[in-house]
């Protein structure tokens, strides 16, 4: 496996939010079904050391890597190695403390994830998650990089879009990047768990498949426009 430039490995298998179209709301992975879903050190650095070749290393799944209390020691295992390692987050876990850490670590992006500029709208997406906490922390990490003049980790907002948020995505956050995401599974597969149905059914409410195409064009077209 030497020839693997680029690798994506999934820290913690669970998630402290429940936002309305992620399946791992569903998924048994962790407390209280069982242990915590968290990938152990020694699994890490033997999948790291097996990819001599690596150069780009994204630390995700579907959980939230800061749940692993190992996380920044992941980070700095891999970026000792010379690789590029991003990650996503939802924030809420960060503080001023981890801030600095994601510098210390050499965490080259954090991507964030940020699906509203208002708090109804974040909180009614995201559930259990508190915007004002986000956008504190969002700017815990802002200052604290531009205190220390660092150049890392760049900061990315990813945004979910949907026909509830659409409006509010020309908002500025004054960070380096925005990248939009579709919700890019309908999960209309036959198979579909029951329990499943709420995500399903408020991805086919959301999708701006089902929007009207000149109210998408408005919103990105005044979101291009402040990006420039």
């Amino acid at each position: 496996m030497s020839d693997i430039s680029f690798a994506q490995i999934e820290p913690v298998g669970q998630c402290n939010l429940r936002c309305r179209m992620c399946p791992i709301q569903f998924r048994q992975d962790g407390p209280p079904y069982g242990p915590l879903a968290f990938m152990a050190f020694a699994t890490y650095t033997r999948l790291i050391d097996e990819l001599p070749g690596l150069k780009t290393l994204h630390l995700q799944g579907m959980g939230e890597p800061l749940m692993h209390p190992q996380f920044f020691d992941m980070v700095r295992y891999a970026t000792d190695r010379g690789i590029h390692a991003s990650t996503n987050t939802n924030l809420t876990l960060l503080s001023t403390r981890r801030a600095g850490l994601c510098i210390d670590s050499g965490l080259a992006e954090l991507h964030a994830s940020l699906d509203g500029a208002t708090a109804e709208t974040y909180e009614r997406i995201r559930l259990k998650a508190s915007f004002s906490r986000v956008q504190r922390h969002l700017q815990q990490l802002l200052q604290v990089r531009a205190a220390r003049d660092a150049q890392q980790p760049r900061v990315r907002m990813v945004v979910v879009v949907m026909r509830e948020n659409l409006h509010e995505l020309p908002a500025n956050y004054g960070i380096d990047s925005v990248f939009v995401q579709h919700l890019c599974h309908d999960y209309g597969e036959d198979s579909l768990p029951e329990h499943y149905r709420p995500m399903r059914d408020f991805v086919d409410a959301q999708t701006l498949l089902n929007d009207v195409p000149a109210r998408i064009e408005e919103y990105f077209g005044a979101a291009r426009e402040r990006a420039h």
